[in-house]
């Protein structure tokens, strides 16, 4: 008898199976988004955002790929990393021991956290929305109102308008139905803006863009060139940059 086709219902041990698997795995892990496009969003952070000897909280830290590009940047920052998986936080405390930067690690289960309220100056959560559930993201926002200092900033990233059926596939073993990348939600312009504003979050700037053509010199022809010869529709990211109130 061919096996039951049904949808995934993720739950925080099918979700670490997946992320143990891909972070072991080529190509899988190679193609972490904060691995391929964190300096880019870096490159637009440093237009925004304060980073300079500031407390900067990396939600859902992954293995510290964001990290490496702030290593490589020599940002004079602290860097506080966070992940509910604890192979991926021992990853990062293995690969980077010693690192200046690196101020505290924390792996965790559900929140809220044991970090310290109003401790911290940024939190960046790199393609974590829409991995998570409603519930999930109330809990996971009401967090980083209560660790970020009066005025802090938040940025988040999320595909922007994501097709999921793109990405949807099927196990013909066990006959679940999932987005390969555990992608739960889509995410366009608005809907961003206005979750963050229901949360108390102010000063918002919800950007759609291409973090590749982001460029450390905004204002060079290769950066007036891309802005040009990118249309609208093709911009697959959004960055939402806010404040705590």
């Amino acid at each position: 008898m061919p096996p039951l086709e049904h949808h995934l219902v993720w739950d925080a041990d099918t979700t670490a199976r997946l992320w143990d698997f891909y972070a072991r795995h080529a190509p899988f892990n190679q193609q972490y988004f904060a691995l391929t496009h964190g300096g880019h969003l870096l490159n637009l952070l440093q237009r925004h955002v304060s980073l300079h000897k500031r407390a900067i909280l990396d939600f859902g830290s992954g293995p510290g790929n964001l990290f490496r590009h702030v290593i490589a940047r020599k940002l004079d920052c602290r860097y506080h990393a966070l992940d509910f998986s604890e192979k991926s936080i021992r990853q990062l405390q293995h690969d980077f021991a010693g690192t200046p930067q690196l101020q505290s690690v924390t792996a965790v289960r559900e929140l809220p956290s044991s970090l310290a309220a109003a401790s911290m100056d940024v939190v960046i959560a790199v393609e974590v929305i829409e991995h998570v559930t409603a519930e999930q993201l109330s809990a996971m926002l009401t967090e980083f109102k209560r660790i970020l200092k009066p005025g802090g900033q938040v940025v988040l990233t999320t595909p922007n308008k994501e097709n999921l059926a793109d990405s949807t596939t099927f196990c013909p073993e066990c006959g679940a139905v999932f987005h390969k990348w555990q992608h739960l939600r889509r995410w366009d312009a608005d809907a961003l803006r206005e979750v963050m504003t229901a949360h108390g979050f102010v000063n918002l700037r919800v950007l759609e863009l291409n973090l590749k053509y982001v460029t450390a010199d905004p204002f060079g022809l290769y950066g007036r060139l891309r802005a040009l010869f990118n249309p609208r529709h093709k911009r697959p990211h959004l960055v939402c940059i806010g404040s705590h109130a």
